[in-house]
């Protein structure tokens, strides 16, 4: 029969006497000196995966972030904007809260005279614009765009509110 020295050691029993005290040793279980340095380069091993995966998530996103046409860039400006922007024109010419009049250009019909004051109400805001001429001030769309007057300076500024 064999002496249990020559018997072959599994896995497990080499595994169990790294952590086994050994006569003399250190008498609260700490582990070797070995076993210290394996335990520390296994946490470098870790923390530096960690760092480089950290490192390679922010480059891609910023990769992204460069290689990305912003929306607003690529977008086209829908009908609304386009007549918002060229009514905002007349604002400094008028009173803030104030009731302005509103006439269409003469020939066109009733409907498109309508969604005319709308688009100019929805731009004009919190200006209130009722149609006629019986106001201080007057909103006169024309064929060339848009003329603010008024009573008192006879003035009349012309703004282009046509999609170009």
């Amino acid at each position: 029969m064999k002496n249990e020295e020559d018997a072959p050691r599994n896995r497990n029993s080499v595994v169990a006497e790294k952590f086994i005290k050994k006569p003399g040793g250190d008498q609260h279980g700490q582990f070797s000196a070995q076993q210290q340095l394996g335990v520390f380069l296994c946490r470098i091993r870790v923390a530096a995966g960690l760092l480089l995966l950290v490192f390679a998530c922010g480059a891609s996103t910023r990769l992204l972030q460069i290689n990305t046409i912003p929306k607003a860039a690529s977008a086209v400006p829908d009908d609304i904007t386009l007549v918002d922007s060229n009514y905002a024109k007349l604002r400094p010419n008028l009173p803030q809260g104030q009731v302005v009049c509103f006439v269409a250009e003469p020939g066109i019909p009733r409907e498109k005279a309508l969604g005319e004051r709308w688009s100019a109400q929805y731009s004009l805001a919190p200006n209130l614009l009722i149609p006629g001429e019986d106001c201080e001030f007057v909103i006169q769309r024309t064929s060339l765009g848009a003329c603010v007057s008024t009573r008192s300076r006879q003035t009349c500024e012309t703004f282009r509110t046509e999609k170009q």
